[in-house]
């Protein structure tokens, strides 16, 4: 039924995200492409609560003792049971007297031989309202926020030359460049294609060079294709929209991507570092001026800057010290073992000893 569907699904995200963070955080992994698919990883966890079924033969003796007399049951039927919708692998001793009081009953007629089917089916259609209902709410929050966006493009005005030539210059040549009072610079992608669009005030308060820093970090994300990733980490969460813990995960999906970027704009070199961190702190005193209507759309604006700078400044200090292929490995082999639970269900299934053997032997000769 779709309530076990969910709560399926919703157990796996809640053991991913504990199995990852606890990971992570313990082997302190610093590659921004294995965090990345970390959490891919436990937010696909979301999408896989009805799995497939893989059925593992279980022998089961044909002959059976009586659990109070020591010998051989005669003159009683041994029905063995080899469907896995039933509650246990055992087999029905069925003799007259018993008949009534020995009565395995399959799962799925349980609450059809109780009366409370009828509830049970009501409380599945709540669940599955409330869940379809969730999923309509963020979308319109996700609707609201694109035309909010959208309005401000259009009274968005284009570049001047000489900001757009330092687009240019970092290989932004096909993507326009727009000013407008937003939370950026923002790197964006609509439905006609790439758009950046960058604060006027924040623009022409910081030097060039700093400019520079700044389109090196947005272009690198157009060379990622962050935002198409980033749509789809949100697709995957959807369904989980009431788990604090998928958006958890799509935040620090999202901060992996700042963190690679924020690399590839410095290049590996001390003056780059700073020229970076003064842009971002910059760029966090202009954020707080602006109206909160135009910080709706605040990727490189909203993180912290003081964590990623003293994150940038730890890599670009011990460039040595990268993860291990232990560590690779480990996070690696735990992401897809957790995926391996998550799409597949286990089930042992009764499997007589004369059958067995048959399988065994293989086709007489």
């Amino acid at each position: 039924m779709f309530d076990a569907f969910l709560l399926r699904s919703t157990l796996l995200v809640l053991i991913g995200y504990t199995a990852v963070w606890t990971l992570l955080t313990v082997f302190r992994v610093k590659s921004p492409r294995l965090h990345r698919t970390a959490w891919f990883a436990v937010l696909l966890l979301g999408c896989c609560g009805a799995g497939f079924n893989v059925e593992i033969p279980l022998p089961v003796s044909a002959t059976l003792r009586h659990p109070r007399a020591g010998g051989d049951l005669e003159g009683k039927r041994a029905i063995p049971l080899h469907n896995a919708q039933f509650k246990r692998i055992a087999q029905i001793l069925i003799t007259p007297q018993e008949a009534v009081q020995t009565v395995l009953i399959p799962s799925s007629l349980g609450p059809r031989l109780r009366g409370d089917d009828g509830h049970d089916f009501k409380l599945a259609q709540m669940i599955g309202v409330v869940w379809l209902l969730g999923i309509a709410f963020v979308f319109l929050r996700w609707t609201y926020r694109y035309a909010a966006f959208r309005k401000i493009l259009k009274s968005s005005s284009p570049a001047p030359d000489d900001w757009l030539a330092e687009w240019h210059a970092v290989g932004g040549q096909r993507i326009p460049m727009l000013v407008a009072d937003v939370a950026g610079p923002a790197l964006v992608r609509n439905f006609f294609g790439y758009v950046l669009v960058v604060p006027p005030e924040y623009w022409l308060n910081i030097k060039p060079v700093l400019r520079a820093s700044v389109l090196r970090h947005e272009f690198a994300h157009y060379r990622r294709r962050d935002a198409l990733k980033s749509l789809l980490v949100r697709l995957l969460a959807l369904p989980q929209w009431f788990n604090p813990c998928a958006w958890s995960a799509v935040k620090r999906f999202d901060d992996a991507a700042e963190w690679a970027c924020d690399e590839a704009a410095c290049g590996g070199s001390d003056d780059a570092v700073a020229e970076f961190a003064e842009a971002l702190v910059a760029l966090h005193e202009s954020l707080q001026r602006l109206p909160r209507r135009s910080r709706l759309f605040s990727g490189f604006a909203s993180r912290v800057p003081s964590a990623r700078i003293r994150r940038l400044v730890l890599v670009h200090h011990h460039q040595t010290l990268k993860d291990s292929l232990m560590k690779k490995t480990t996070v690696l082999t735990v992401c897809v073992l957790l995926l391996l639970g998550g799409f597949f269900q286990f089930r042992l299934v009764a499997q007589s000893d004369q059958k067995s053997a048959d399988q065994s032997r293989g086709p007489a000769g």
